[in-house]
């Protein structure tokens, strides 16, 4: 936390202009962050910088300038009178340039996403004071949590739609998504009059914005429907309505309070209420029904996306990046630690934490290591002839230290020492405690402890 709020953001800051700079410049950042993570990390100077940000969850600064680029590249394209607009435009001048190998402008560094257009800044078509935004409530997700038993999540939905809603015209909505495919669906149903209606959205719309355009088909139906009723609109999504209530700038709130404020003048008054979901209510069963079953369906509504969801693609991008880069590296650390951006979890104290990581990257001070540094002659196990001493050595095969790994494999209930390297992916503190006191008992390295 330190490391991000206080280095970090000063490595961040105007990255989107000095990235054209010399790599012999910027490589000078690296030792920055290679020094601030052996600190962070308890580490030893041997270590790899690359195991460390793995380790750690940090992205390597070179690709992590390029995403914050990329990002303020689509920032500049949701304003159309951005100063900057017209130097990221397509030119010959822009296309002479991106010959250079060094010092290449912003324009050229950057680039659109493909397949994707982010929606521009818009500006409601109501002036503020003619608004009549829709009224929300959530007094129901103050009272249970969706967790509870869906029983009694049922029992008290329905109590409330009773007794407080019994004339209106009932509407439920619903968002789906499935993340692994980016692919999203908005739907609305009524039972009243049997009717539902359901698209699929652009790739890559959230599960939050799909909940938003459910809300939004729902009112377009009903400036087609007359109704002599109050109408209330049961959603599923408190992160939605919240966002409607607080008319948050973004283009589906504003067209829902566009919408409402239209409907109010037709005598239409609307309601958004809060209900759980999965918990056996007829109507947001449907609705969730006819969500998931328009997934099936070629895009009906070709939404522009928000920059959030943006922001969203741009980093999945260069994380996978990241994670080809450490695919072919050869550390030790990979066959523990196989996938970037999932940092280990270690909740000991600052000493224990250090001895954790300093056997999950592989350097830890044994000969192995001062063998590297011209310090031991061979590497080798003082105790093996011929056996280099390498973690896993140390760990799972020196007979040197058999007792004290016989009392291991009795604390983290093991059968066989060559699974003690398994220890090293958990991160249970009763394992992870384990594993320290075990080094800290074979006096090898902490003779003091």
């Amino acid at each position: 936390m330190v490391y991000r709020a206080l280095i970090r953001s000063l490595l961040d800051f105007g990255c989107e202009a000095y990235d054209s700079a010399a790599q012999s410049i910027k490589k000078s950042l690296d030792s920055i962050q290679y020094q601030a993570l052996r600190i962070c990390a308890g580490a030893l100077p041997l270590t790899s910088l690359d195991s460390l940000q793995v380790e750690l969850g940090e992205m390597p600064l070179d690709l992590r300038r390029q995403m914050l680029a990329d990002r303020f590249r689509q920032k500049i394209e949701m304003h159309r009178d951005h100063p900057v607009i017209l130097n990221v435009k397509p030119s010959w001048q822009m296309e002479l340039l991106k010959l250079q190998k060094n010092n290449k402008p912003f324009g050229c560094r950057t680039e659109l996403m493909k397949h994707c257009t982010i929606e521009p800044y818009t500006i409601p078509s109501f002036p503020p004071w003619k608004i009549n935004a829709p009224k929300v409530s959530i007094e129901l997700s103050e009272i249970v949590n969706k967790h509870e038993n869906p029983s009694y999540l049922r029992q008290r939905s329905l109590e409330l739609i009773s007794t407080k809603w019994p004339i209106q015209l009932h509407i439920y909505t619903d968002g789906s998504k499935v993340p692994s495919f980016g692919i999203s669906s908005a739907s609305f149903y009524v039972p009243a009059f049997s009717f539902q209606q359901a698209k699929r959205l652009a790739d890559h719309t959230s599960s939050f914005r799909a909940e938003l355009a459910a809300i939004v088909l729902a009112l377009n139906w009903l400036e087609n429907i007359n109704v002599y009723v109050g109408i209330v609109i049961f959603c599923d999504s408190v992160s939605a309505l919240l966002a409607i209530k607080d008319e948050k700038d973004i283009t589906f709130v504003t067209e829902i309070i566009t919408l409402s404020t239209k409907l109010s003048y037709q005598g239409k008054h609307i309601h958004l209420e809060w209900i759980p979901s999965h918990c056996g209510v007829h109507g947001n069963e449907m609705a969730d029904f006819y969500a998931k079953s328009a997934l099936q369906n070629n895009i009906e509504i070709c939404n522009k996306l928000s920059f959030s969801e943006i922001k969203s693609i741009i980093t999945s991008k260069y994380i996978k990046l990241w994670q080809d880069r450490w695919n072919n590296s050869d550390r030790s650390l990979r066959h523990i630690l196989p996938t970037v951006n999932q940092p280990y979890e270690c909740k000991l104290n600052r000493f224990e934490e250090s001895i954790l990581h300093r056997l999950r990257i592989g350097v830890i001070g044994l000969n192995l290591d001062l063998f590297r540094l011209n310090i031991h002659s061979t590497g080798h196990c003082n105790n093996c002839i011929g056996r280099t001493e390498t973690v896993n050595h140390f760990l799972t095969e020196c007979p040197k230290y058999i007792i004290e790994r016989a009392m291991l494999l009795v604390e983290t209930d093991l059968t066989h020492p060559q699974e003690i390297m398994t220890l090293l992916k958990l991160s249970e503190i009763v394992k992870q405690k384990a594993i320290v006191r075990f080094v800290l008992r074979t006096k090898r390295l902490y003779q003091n402890n």
